[in-house]
């Protein structure tokens, strides 16, 4: 079976007892339950400095080993360029894109199917980009086109990949990115990668600030609220903070989370607490990595109104009077009075004063007092909190029985 074409065919496969002791220099995997090993798992394998090779051979195999007995798990297209770190013998082995397959194979230097006998060449003026804190081992997406949401393939931290055409080069991934040849089974012959997550080997990566917006604030009570933001990490690990103040210098900050290299926007939030009721403050979201700070728009948020507090009645100024009288002022003493507070008399609103917190006066008309009795008198006080009071008792006494008064007097004669 040869390098190119068709990966299907007959596979021979055997197994042999292990006698004694291989070289140094050689790979082997531990033998099955009955001490056997395969041999088509021994091989000696040398690293190199990583070195770009160019594809010679259309369809040019890609191994699991270095030889025609290995597997072969997708081909190469030729003048494809990838990076080698391996050789063993006549095989590289090259570093490969591997959402889909193992993230290295093994490709034949030369081989009499390939053209002219030659199917990979090496090129070390090749560019060359090393794959570097790619989402913490989460892998960096190889995408169709810059910018794109689609997806062609995955590759990992510490590989290396060639690098052509012209980098769209640029700040954070809205316009920085590289693009590097794929294989058959990634659908595409090449695709693109944030170039924020890949360095040419060599130089020190610039680490751009994160990118932060201030989306507002949401759940306001009358001590706290839940703020919000976006948050695009870039290249480095990302540290989220919340200032917060009653001006736009703030004064409090808070931290929030922190953030694996990424480059699209994160949203984020936090709870804040401690503040004072009914009261306007100024807020921004900032984050921090390698590259710097950078503080997110200035943006306002009230907490509720204060609570008020229940009002109590402690007496009544006068607490009586006789009935069929004329209106009069009454005042109620006690406490926790606003300056929405009412007085009700029979439950009813009456036109009320506020004085001070401890006294309030009403109007009470001529028609309250028309007929003996009694009233209960309480003070209404608004929400938030407030409510009603206890209760007061307001007595109409009967009206007194007039004094007389002599006006005329007149002699009559006494009968004899």
């Amino acid at each position: 079976m040869g390098n190119t074409g068709n990966v299907t065919g007959l596979h021979l496969h055997f197994e042999i007892k292990k006698v004694g002791t291989l070289g140094a220099g050689y790979t082997t995997t531990p033998p099955d339950v009955n001490g056997y090993f395969d041999p088509w798992k021994y091989f000696s394998t040398t690293s190199i400095t990583p070195v770009p090779v160019s594809i010679n051979q259309a369809g040019l195999n890609v191994r699991r080993g270095p030889g025609t007995n290995y597997q072969a798990f997708t081909t190469l297209n030729v003048n494809q360029k990838f990076v080698a770190f391996a050789k063993s013998g006549n095989w590289y082995r090259i570093y490969l894109p591997c959402e889909k397959n193992s993230c290295a194979g093994w490709i034949a230097k030369t081989d009499s199917s390939c053209t002219g006998g030659i199917c990979a060449t090496e090129d070390p003026t090749a560019t060359q980009v090393e794959v570097e804190q790619a989402g913490v081992g989460g892998g960096l997406f190889v995408r169709p086109s810059p910018g794109s949401s689609l997806k062609h393939d995955k590759i990992y931290d510490g590989q290396k990949f060639v690098t052509f055409g012209t980098p769209q080069a640029g700040s954070n991934c809205s316009s920085n990115w590289y693009q590097i040849h794929l294989l058959a089974s990634s659908e595409a012959t090449s695709g693109w990668s944030c170039g924020d997550f890949l360095i040419v080997p060599g130089t020190t990566p610039t680490v751009d600030k994160p990118v932060v917006i201030t989306q507002g604030a949401t759940a306001p009570t009358q001590t706290g609220a839940t703020l919000h933001g976006v948050v695009s990490p870039s290249a480095a690990m990302t540290s989220v903070f919340y200032d917060y103040g009653l001006t736009e210098a703030y004064g409090e900050s808070i931290a929030g989370e922190s953030f694996i290299p990424g480059p699209f926007g994160r949203p984020v939030q936090k709870n804040i607490s401690g503040l004072s009721c009914g009261t306007l403050y100024h807020f921004g979201v900032g984050a921090t990595n390698a590259g710097g700070t950078t503080n997110g728009n200035d943006l306002t948020f009230t907490t509720l109104d204060c609570a008020t507090p229940v009002p109590s009645v402690t007496s009544l100024s006068p607490s009586n009077t006789a009935a069929e009288g004329g209106g009069f002022s009454l005042s109620v003493n006690g406490s926790n009075f606003v300056s929405g507070s009412v007085i009700r008399w029979k439950g009813v609103n009456r036109l009320t004063t506020f004085v001070s917190s401890t006294v309030l006066r009403a109007t009470i008309p001529a028609s309250d007092i028309a007929t003996a009795g009694t009233a209960q008198i309480t003070v209404f006080s608004p929400a938030p909190g407030g409510g009603p009071s206890n209760a007061r008792v307001f007595t109409i006494n009967s009206p007194s029985n007039p004094v007389p008064s002599v006006t005329s007097l007149r002699a009559q004669a006494i009968p004899q």
